[in-house]
């Protein structure tokens, strides 16, 4: 067993020499925290475990510091062989501890309390009194817990485990001792960092966990693990299983790989701890064949170590197959980069990665793993893409293109927009891998990261009026949107009452201007659509929530302007001066945060881009609907339901 990694029991640390160093705070444990180990260990003790059940605290981090006492300094300086004979003198070593000083020193305290005679001791760099008050802890008077931050801690931690056990009878007491002593186990950490302060900081003061991943990272290359065979090859393979471990670790940290498959929020620092998880989760290592969940939990218990724990028991308890370390680390770590290289197959490919990016947005979501276990027992990968092309049309196959959507309904078009997004940049790109121009195309993904960190709204392209425009500041904006589309086809008697209106004179008249600006707009369509027909899917659009809520419910132009606007980094702000028209100053935008990101059906939508062939880009009328929704019919006719995909192969374009 790896002597730098191991669990190891309290009855274990008895005689050792602790060690604070003097960057580390004294004990600062609170009376809640006392409290939540000894229920935890209570509630351990009455869930009756087995001989093998331990609970489990994190991580003791420490350094092995040679100090040599008295009787031993003579000794350990004459004789040559002092490295072996500081491993028969554990009383001659002190371990410095890096991580872990407020748990070990809660437990010195408990074991006091129980009346354990022979302890582990602890001192101090800096702070000599501690210690005294600690060795005497039962002795001490309030007054002397008053004296001192360090004092009044551990004197409040002493009282907290006084009072817990006040209604516990002796039995109980004694099986407590008898678990503290036996089940209960630290993980224990050596490190061989030359630099504690350095391990302390990462640890502590840069708030990174020491994590399962770094623990099972460990365990997989310590060189216990190594020794049969010839020392070079051997060497080279473990430097090669690090060197892929970090490449592995890097490449998941990139956001747009990581979000591809997962949600944001995941909140461990090494992400590669995700492939480990599932690993463990669905014991694909064998440690609990023909067993049920009740016997895996017992083994590796339900807490947050749990995977640490899983691979801890395969790589030195379980008895699999008879297999030496060596492996049982190949055999686990192939596991590893089996799930990474499918996983980095899927982003690199095409239709893999959009059809499987869609599939684990759009509710119910698909799991991961369940996309993994069904690629990896496809005949085929075209089989594969079948079968995830199916999960897709059963996404949408409910959508009605002829159905009226109120504002609480809208919703339900996220998966149809979404999937048309999705699949227009498939068939861009098959396009550009279909010209042998492009040898290596270098193709544009959907960037499904930027997608999962912006709230989407499905919003109205050309305007469903029904919203009222209160504040003040908004309706000048919506008035000054509207003079600038407008200025060259109103009359003069309109032009001079929005002149007013722009210039401050008048605020009482804003809904009547708005009427008339309305009216004027749809009699300037050929075909207008109304307001019922403003709530189908040909008037719709995916909008990250942001630009949407800036703009309201602006007429056609106005949110085209904006929206093309935002995504060429161009600001249009409208100047209003005492006895003038009102004017667009346009300047380098600079939103906070950053340009939201745009889907390309969106700009296609406000580019009138589905009717070329129309030179009134400011209105959306019947045809620009019609035509959007034959482009829609179009290019997800694959995924459609028979009726819409006939007619979207005969080419139809209207909504009856």
């Amino acid at each position: 067993m790896d002597e730098n990694l191991k669990l190891v029991p309290i009855c274990d640390l008895l005689g050792k020499n602790f060690f604070i160093p003097r960057y580390q705070r004294g004990y600062r444990w609170t009376e809640q925290q006392v409290k939540d180990l000894l229920d935890d260990i209570e509630e351990f003790i009455a869930s009756k475990p087995n001989a093998n059940d331990f609970y489990c605290l994190q991580p003791l981090v420490v350094k092995d510091k040679l100090i040599p006492n008295e009787e031993s300094a003579q000794a350990l300086a004459n004789d040559k062989n002092w490295i072996d004979l500081k491993k028969n003198l554990d009383h001659s070593v002190r371990w410095e501890v890096i991580d872990g000083q407020q748990r070990l020193t809660t437990i010195y305290i408990l074991l006091t309390y129980l009346g354990y005679g022979e302890k582990y001791s602890i001192v101090y760099d800096t702070r000599e009194q501690s210690a005294r008050f600690l060795d005497e802890i039962e002795k001490q008077t309030p007054e002397n817990a008053q004296s001192n931050i360090d004092f009044f801690h551990m004197a409040q931690a002493y009282e907290t485990i006084n009072k817990w056990f006040d209604n516990k009878n002796e039995d109980f007491k004694t099986t407590f001792k008898d678990t503290l002593l036996n089940k209960v186990q630290f993980i224990w950490f050596k490190s061989d960092d030359p630099d504690p302060i350095a391990v302390f900081t990462r640890l502590n003061i840069g708030k990174i966990p020491l994590t399962n991943a770094e623990l099972i990272k460990a365990m997989m290359l310590n060189r216990s693990n190594w020794k049969n065979g010839e020392t070079k090859s051997l060497a080279l393979r473990q430097s090669e299983l690090a060197l892929q471990w970090d490449e592995i670790e890097y490449t998941l940290q990139n956001d747009e790989f990581w979000m591809f498959f997962h949600d944001k929020g995941f909140d461990k620092p090494t992400r590669i701890e995700l492939l480990l998880d599932w690993i463990q989760e669905d014991d694909e290592l064998g440690l609990f064949q023909n067993q049920d969940d009740n016997a895996k939990h017992e083994a590796i218990g339900t807490d947050q170590h749990k995977t640490f724990r899983y691979f801890y028991h395969f790589f030195y308890k379980a008895d699999v197959n008879s297999e030496e370390n060596r492996s049982k680390i190949e055999r686990a770590w192939s596991k590893v980069r089996e799930k990474f290289d499918i996983l980095k197959e899927w982003y690199n490919d095409c239709e893999l990665y959009h059809y499987i990016g869609y599939l684990l947005i759009v509710p119910p979501k698909i799991s991961v793993k369940a996309l993994l276990t069904k690629f990896t027992t496809s005949p085929r990968k075209k089989d594969f893409i079948n079968t995830i092309k199916e999960e897709i049309r059963k996404k949408i196959q409910n959508f009605g293109f002829n159905k009226n959507y109120n504002d609480n309904e809208r919703k339900n078009c996220v998966p149809l927009l979404l999937l048309f997004n999705i699949q227009t940049v498939v068939a861009q790109n098959q396009n550009y891998c279909a010209n042998q121009a492009y040898t290596l195309p270098a193709f544009y993904r959907f960037p499904f990261h930027l997608y999962k960190s912006e709230t989407w709204n499905v919003e109205h392209i050309d305007s469903n009026t029904t919203n009222e425009v209160i504040d003040y500041a908004d309706q000048k904006e919506w008035i000054c949107n509207a003079w600038y589309d407008l200025q060259n086809k109103i009359d003069n008697k309109l032009k001079k009452k929005l002149f007013t209106f722009c210039n401050n004179q008048q605020k009482r008249n804003f809904t009547t201007l708005q009427g008339e600006l309305l009216k004027f707009y749809s009699n300037s369509m050929k075909n207008p659509l109304n307001e019922q027909e403003k709530n189908q899917i040909w008037n719709f659009a995916l909008l990250d929530e942001h630009t949407n809520k800036s703009y309201g419910n602006a007429l056609f132009p106005a949110k085209r302007r904006i929206l093309l606007g935002k995504d060429s980094s161009i600001c249009y702000e409208f100047v209003v001066q005492k006895d003038n028209p009102p004017s667009i100053d346009i300047t380098p935008n600079h939103i906070k945060g950053g340009i939201p990101f745009f889907p390309v059906c969106t700009k296609n939508v406000f580019s009138k881009f589905y009717t070329p062939g129309k030179n009134d880009s400011w209105v959306w009328d019947k045809e620009d609907a019609q035509n959007y929704q034959a482009a829609i019919k179009s290019i997800l006719k694959d995924f459609l339901p028979a009726n819409d995909k006939a007619t979207a192969d005969s080419g139809e374009s209207n909504n009856e």
